[in-house]
C-alpha cells in the first residue's frame, strides 16, 4: 500500500506543480490584459472627444464640454507619469 501511495504521490506532484503553475500564468494574463484595456483608454481619449472639443464649448453643452476635458487631462496626466 505504501509502495502504491509513494507512485501516486509522485504522479501526483509534478501535476499538481504544473497547474499551480497554468493558475498563475493565467492570473498574469488577465491583470496585463487589465492594465492594457487601460492604457488603450487613455490612447483612444483624443480620438473620442476631438471633434467636441475643436466644435468648443458653444456646440454643445459646457457639462459635456467640461467633461471631455477633464478626459484629456486624466490622459495626459497618465502619460507624464510614464
Amino acid at each position: 500500500f505504501e509502495e502504491r501511495l509513494e507512485n501516486l504521490e509522485k504522479t501526483i506532484v509534478p501535476v499538481y506543480n504544473e497547474t499551480e503553475n497554468l493558475r498563475r500564468r493565467q492570473e498574469n494574463i488577465e491583470k496585463t490584459m487589465h492594465t492594457l484595456d487601460n492604457v488603450l483608454s487613455y490612447y483612444h481619449t483624443a480620438k473620442d472627444v476631438e471633434a467636441t472639443v475643436k466644435e468648443g464649448p458653444a456646440a454643445s453643452d459646457l457639462e459635456t464640454y467640461m467633461s471631455y476635458l477633464e478626459k484629456v487631462l486624466k490622459a495626459k496626466k497618465y502619460f507624464e507619469s510614464y
